[in-house]
């Protein structure tokens, strides 16, 4: 949602951008060290990519509105495209008071899959970027799935976001296409560990692939 929100307001994606200290944020690995400037476009390759909760801060500062405006923002849209049962309280979502219900994390991920920018990234295993310093980042995917046989012919992962916290689990969202046409969005929330939210996703898309038949309009 952070993401979407930033793209929709039309952002200059060469903009420079100084990581913080008021950024810094506990939990999840930060690719840039403070006071490192990169463009925004590679915040958002760290945030969607890499999981970069501080990237994400940074990403929602980028607009010059205060916190809370933002996060405003967040649960307006959220609203606009019927997440009835969800409520962002923080961009990251680190925060405990986030919640969201699996039917509306698919109506999330739905809307922001239209985004080439949030397709393309949530599609990309691995990339390199550069600072301002000279120094070059490689930044790894967290969704395991892109290595894995759901990303292999027939099937092809279209997007898709890890989350954790202590308090809901191992988590995970995905839209998966099989023969180039047959979509289905698979959301797994508060799996007990990381290797059972990926193979949670692969036995529910398999499992659906196989019970279900697509017919042409």
């Amino acid at each position: 949602m952070t993401a979407l929100v930033i793209l929709e307001n039309d952002p200059d994606l060469e903009m420079s951008i100084q990581i913080l200290p008021s950024d810094r944020q506990i939990g999840g690995k930060d690719t840039f060290p403070m006071y490192e400037t990169v463009k925004l476009r590679d915040l958002l390759f760290a945030s969607l990519v890499g999981s970069d909760n501080t990237a994400t801060m940074a990403l929602a500062r980028s607009l010059g509105k205060s916190l809370p405006v933002f996060i405003e923002q967040m649960n307006e849209k959220a609203k606009q495209i019927g997440m009835i049962q969800t409520h962002f309280a923080d961009p990251t979502g680190l925060s405990t008071q986030n919640q969201a219900s699996a039917i509306d994390l698919a109506f999330l991920f739905d809307e922001a899959l239209k985004h080439s920018l949030i397709e393309q990234d949530t599609q990309t295993d691995k990339v390199t970027v550069t600072g301002q310093s000279g120094r070059t980042y490689m930044i790894e995917s967290t969704n395991d799935l892109l290595s894995g046989f759901l990303n292999k012919a027939p099937y092809q992962i279209k997007g898709g976001k890890t989350g954790y916290l202590p308090a809901a689990g191992y988590s995970l969202g995905v839209q998966v296409q099989k023969d180039a046409e047959k979509n289905i969005f698979a959301i797994v929330l508060g799996a007990d560990s990381l290797k059972h939210r990926f193979e949670d996703i692969e036995a529910m898309s398999v499992w659906a692939y196989e019970t279900y038949e697509w017919s042409v309009l």
